[in-house]
C-alpha cells in the first residue's frame, strides 16, 4: 500500500493506493448514498458484515474518491481545513 499526503490553504488530502481486491461498486453507493449508517453500539444484530470502516470515512471526510482501473486501487480522503464542513 502507498499512503500519500498532501497539504493546501483549505484542505488536507490523503491518497491511499494498492494493489487488494477492489471495493464492491453497490457497497460504495450504498454508504456514498447514506443508505447506511452507524450500528447501533449495543446491538450486534444492527452492526453490518463489512462496510464499516466506509461508513466511518464517509462520516468523517469532506468528500471521498475511489477508482479501481488496470489492477490499482485509489483511495481520496479529503478534509477542510477551513470554511464549512459536513
Amino acid at each position: 500500500m502507498d499512503v500519500t499526503m498532501s497539504l493546501s490553504a483549505d484542505a488536507i488530502a490523503v491518497t491511499l493506493t494498492d494493489a487488494g481486491v477492489p471495493i464492491p461498486a453497490d457497497i460504495l453507493q450504498a454508504v456514498a448514498d447514506k443508505q447506511r449508517s452507524f450500528p447501533e453500539p449495543g446491538s450486534l444484530e444492527s452492526w453490518p458484515e463489512s462496510g464499516i470502516g466506509l461508513i466511518l470515512i464517509y462520516s468523517m471526510m469532506d468528500e471521498v474518491r475511489y477508482r479501481s482501473a488496470d489492477g490499482r486501487n485509489e483511495l481520496i480522503l479529503i478534509k477542510n481545513t477551513t470554511g464549512d464542513r459536513t
